[in-house]
């Protein structure tokens, strides 16, 4: 949950809000990886209290434990009609602090053209966000595969080694046989 500037928070779901609608999700966090929550929805609930303008940080917020599990009901695209509940769990807010401050001053730039009826700046700035996040999401799937690759690399290098090991104790077993032998034949 972000409000304008502030990190005083220990977890998060990574939901930026206006009023109780989403804004955006931060890349990372709980709610963009769960691809439930979007911009545009409306939160109702969370856990059992109902949401309101006053209270929505805090019941975010909740326990403000890493860790720990909320329900989120949300109205699709404000769709009163759409309900859906969410489950996520709050993770550390400094795990996605970087990406939560990049959205802020991407948040801030689309503010402000919002308040001068910039209308292209504010969809450049929607544009810029699509596109960071899509960066973001690349990175990441490179990441997960070369973290596949090493293991991969690992296991082969496991499964040669154990042949070579095996190798070399069926020569060393097979010297043995033979000193044995030689020395019987003496």
């Amino acid at each position: 949950v972000t409000k304008e500037s502030e990190f005083s928070t220990r977890a998060t779901v990574g939901i930026m809000i206006k009023g109780l609608t989403v804004d955006n999700t931060v890349v990372g966090g709980p709610a963009y990886n769960s691809k439930d929550i979007e911009k545009g929805d409306v939160i109702l609930k969370v856990d059992e209290d109902e949401a309101t303008q006053d209270n929505i940080f805090q019941i975010l917020i909740g326990d403000d434990n890493p860790g720990s599990t909320v329900e989120i009901t949300v109205a699709k695209g404000g769709n009163q009609d759409a309900v859906a509940t969410v489950k996520l769990t709050r993770m550390a807010t400094s795990e996605i602090q970087d990406r939560r401050k990049m959205f802020e001053y991407f948040n801030s730039i689309k503010e402000r053209a919002i308040a001068d009826r910039d209308d292209q700046l504010s969809s450049t700035m929607d544009a810029a966000i699509e596109l960071w996040n899509n960066m973001w999401e690349a990175d990441q799937v490179h990441d997960q595969t070369v973290c596949e690759n090493v293991l991969s690399l690992q296991q082969t290098a496991e499964e040669m080694l154990g042949a070579l090991l095996l190798r070399v104790e069926k020569r060393q077993v097979e010297a043995a046989k033979g000193k044995m032998l030689a020395m019987a034949a003496e």
